[in-house]
């Protein structure tokens, strides 16, 4: 029995008015987690999934995607460290052209794990110009693709070459690359010579058009105009020597480069020809992979070797792997880096039985629906939304540009009959350069709803 002032309480009363407070207790709840409600929903509130998840700078890199989709998924596994974004971009990336949300999370998710935010790869990534990936491409495109048409036996002929190749290095060389390289040495020289004896011409000449003629030439001690005629004369007849040597030597200079242009069908040399062509672009462009590492601080014992590098070029190169053969090489290889660098007790565990989920948003009220439904859910949850930049640093959008940024949604609510949606960016804390409209607190920030999902194009989510 339970006494109130005023009276006895029964029992059958007390249970009716704690049922009672219980559901207003899950009204209220209910009411909170409605995007209808000025207080609406919001996964930054203590205890929600984005309570201690800070909105990182991505500076000036492109890689929104990666923060966005790294976010998200750190929020659906619970992660207590943030997860680092190169190793996610370069983990989820096969062709180099910047990944997208979805294929991120779903790389790590396969992989089973993702790298703890370190900023340990910062140093490969200064800026979206200048760094490691922009630099590895170009220089892999200086190299050509060898590859074999005959599949059925092609593979093992190009690791025989490559191993040819390699082995070429340990003999000191072979003709085509020192012959080359002997050739182009002389030729640079000569040039210098050149430019030196047509220097030397001009100042005689100079000489010559100065001298005054007759008796003052002879009081003034100047030299004979015959004299300096006749060095001038001397002078273009080694200009002349120089030069025919150099058309000898142009020529076969075109001779060699003849063998070495262009793209390789292997199966049109014999193998120790192959081989010498192979080597020939290795030696070249090896030391051009090697410097661009060692400049983005890569760990040197993650460098692959000059006959790891030969090998792995060409014994990949058959046609069905051709993008891998040629200008992927580099990249690759510094994925690969990146991975091994990032051990354990680095590596936070990403369950396997997470999905990734997408909508192409062909009107914006699906979207809007899309999103109000993962908010609105009894464990709700955010997504990312792709969408343009410029609807976040001017309010307004182009149609039919690419949209180029991602962001996470974790909010919604409902002010003076207008939705909006808050937005979790990647670019600090301070929201950067967003439109004047839109206020900032901590990295966050509130928009319009509809017209942030005209302004989009896949909103992208996560499921058990």
């Amino acid at each position: 029995m339970v006494v109130f002032k005023g009276g006895l309480l029964n029992h059958s009363r007390l249970l009716f008015i704690s049922s009672a407070l219980c559901l207003t207790g899950l009204l209220n709840e209910s009411l909170a987690q409605n995007c209808s409600t000025q207080k609406g929903v919001n996964l930054t509130d203590p205890g929600k999934s984005f309570a201690n998840i800070i909105p990182r700078d991505q500076g000036r890199l492109g890689l929104c995607f990666s923060y966005a989709a790294t976010d998200l998924l750190r929020s659906h596994t619970g992660a207590t460290s943030p997860f680092n974004v190169f190793d996610a971009a370069v983990n989820s990336d096969e062709d180099a052209d910047g990944g997208d949300p979805s294929g991120v999370m779903k790389s790590l998710i396969n992989r089973g794990w993702a790298c703890t935010d370190t900023y340990k790869f910062q140093n490969m990534f200064p800026s979206s110009q200048d760094n490691i990936l922009t630099e590895l491409e170009k220089i892999s495109m200086d190299m050509p693709v060898f590859y074999t048409n005959n599949l059925s036996t092609g593979e093992a002929r190009q690791k025989r070459i490559a191993d040819k190749a390699a082995a070429l290095n340990k003999a000191g060389g072979c003709d085509l690359w020192n012959g080359s390289l002997t050739i182009s040495s002389e030729i640079d020289q000569l040039y210098k010579d050149v430019d030196k004896l047509n220097s030397k011409s001009t100042t005689l000449r100079s000489e010559l058009n100065s001298l005054d003629w007759g008796w003052v030439n002879y009081l003034s001690g100047s030299r004979d105009n015959s004299e300096i005629q006749k060095d001038i004369n001397s002078v273009n007849s080694k200009v002349k020597t120089k030069e025919n040597r150099l058309d000898v030597l142009e020529k076969k200079k075109d001779a060699y480069e003849a063998k070495i242009a262009g793209k390789y069908d292997l199966d049109k040399y014999n193998e120790d020809d192959a081989a010498q062509i192979v080597y020939y672009w290795a030696k070249k462009t090896y030391p051009l992979m090697r410097s661009a590492f060692t400049k983005y601080g890569v760990d040197s014992k993650q460098i692959p070797t000059f006959e790891q590098y030969v090998t792995e070029r060409v014994k990949k190169d058959p046609v069905n792997e051709y993008a891998y053969a040629g200008r992927m090489y580099g990249y690759k290889v510094m994925k690969q880096a990146i991975a091994n660098s990032c051990q354990p007790p680095n590596r936070q565990s990403v369950r396997k039985n997470i999905t990734t989920k997408s909508l192409t948003v062909k009107n914006a009220l699906d979207g809007v629906n899309r999103i109000k439904g993962l908010l609105e859910k009894g464990n709700p949850q955010g997504a990312v939304l792709s969408l343009h930049s410029s609807f976040i640093t001017k309010g307004t959008w182009t149609d039919g540009a690419q949209d180029n940024h991602a962001v996470v949604v974790v909010g919604c609510r409902t002010v003076n009959g207008q939705m909006q949606l808050l937005i979790h960016n990647s670019w600090g804390q301070g929201c950067g350069n967003i439109y004047k409209n839109y206020s900032c607190t901590g990295g966050r920030f509130w928009i319009p709803a509809t017209s942030a999902l005209q302004a989009s194009s896949e909103v992208e989510w996560l499921e058990n």
